[in-house]
């Protein structure tokens, strides 16, 4: 169903936001396909977060070209506060985001705000273009929402939650949003501020999106700072649970961290280094982190911990790496073992003396 003409008069804006870092070879196409939109009042604020490779002037181009397109340039704060950043700017009543390596179709923002105008939403979400279609979703309560959307996926981690897919009216006070300088998880953290008061939310599963994995995506090559924004998810989680007023499953949390401490390991042993970084080192690094900041504080049982960790890494990993790592695991254990034992040894020489 497309607006008609009285309603396109009426139209509110919908500003979508383009967070760019190194992208200077896809952002014209990710505007374009923004600027060919029939929904008709549109407009775009692109942030350049702090690229050094051309990506600002070229932002700063199609901003000249059209003026629709605005352009935010800051030093480089990493993907979640450059949202940030343009949520800041706008005064909207509609907003989404759109990656700037990715394109939408010409009728996705005009169908999701059609579709959150009918059923008086404040919130809507479509399917990338590889999604499978299937009958709308409505949640109406806020208990709906939370148990059937937010519970399972934000926090126990059933499936991804992105921000690109979505269509949000504002109703939201930006300035309380935390500023946290992480590239990791920013989707999950932003949803979990914009859907804490959501009572409303629908699902129209029709293939709007163009999600392009991007071998050069800074989250797709392995830093050691990833960890580090990992242990700040975990702790912003543990408060943000509680402002959604609900008591933390641990064995959720434990699931939660495992899957994604896994998926570290597998970056850490498989992408691409950034310039200076070492791949054995890193691997080290991890291990010393999971084993001190992540079991010890979040995961109670170590020994089924690196039980999970080792079969999970024989199904991606050749057997003779996973030997290797289950042999390195085991003498430590077995190490630790014989201190323990040498440290009981005096008192029984000193009983059967």
């Amino acid at each position: 169903m497309c607006l008609c003409r009285a309603e396109k008069v009426k139209a509110e804006t919908i500003s979508v936001i383009v967070p760019a870092y190194r992208v200077g070879h896809f952002l014209t196409r990710s505007v374009n396909s923004i600027l060919c939109q029939t929904y008709p009042a549109i407009e775009i604020w692109i942030v350049d977060d702090g690229s050094d490779e051309g990506t600002g002037e070229i932002a700063d181009v199609l901003a000249r070209a059209d003026s629709r397109v605005h352009v935010l340039h800051q030093r480089n704060k990493r993907g979640y506060l450059a949202r940030l950043m343009g949520l800041r700017r706008i005064h909207s009543s509609w907003f989404g985001f759109v990656d700037a390596d990715d394109f939408i179709e010409s009728t996705m923002y005009e169908r999701l705000y059609t579709f959150a105008v009918q059923n008086k939403l404040e919130i809507v979400q479509c399917d990338s273009c590889h999604g499978v279609y299937m009958e709308p979703e409505l949640f109406l309560t806020r208990e709906q929402v939370f148990k059937e959307y937010v519970w399972p996926r934000l926090f126990c981690g059933q499936g991804a939650v992105f921000v690109w897919d979505k269509l949000y009216k504002n109703t939201y006070d930006f300035s309380r949003f935390a500023e946290m300088s992480v590239l990791m998880f920013d989707d999950m953290i932003l949803n979990l501020y914009l859907f804490e008061k959501v009572t409303r939310l629908g699902l129209l599963h029709e293939g709007l999106y163009h999600y392009l994995p991007n071998a050069q995506s800074s989250v797709r090559n392995y830093k050691r700072q990833n960890m580090v924004d990992f242990l700040s998810v975990i702790r912003f989680r543990r408060e943000m649970v509680m402002r959604y007023g609900v008591m933390s499953s641990e064995m959720m949390w434990n699931m939660w961290i495992i899957r994604n401490t896994r998926n570290l390991i597998l970056s850490a042993m498989r992408a691409p280094l950034a310039m200076g970084e070492n791949r054995i080192q890193n691997i080290r690094d991890l291990y010393r982190i999971c084993s001190s900041q992540l079991i010890g504080r979040y995961v109670g049982n170590k020994d089924i911990w690196e039980s999970y960790w080792i079969i999970r890494l024989a199904w991606s990993f050749p057997r003779s790496m996973c030997l290797f790592f289950a042999f390195i695991c085991f003498i430590r254990n077995c190490f630790s073992n014989v201190q323990k034992r040498l440290s009981y040894m005096p008192c029984k020489v000193k009983e059967d003396l």
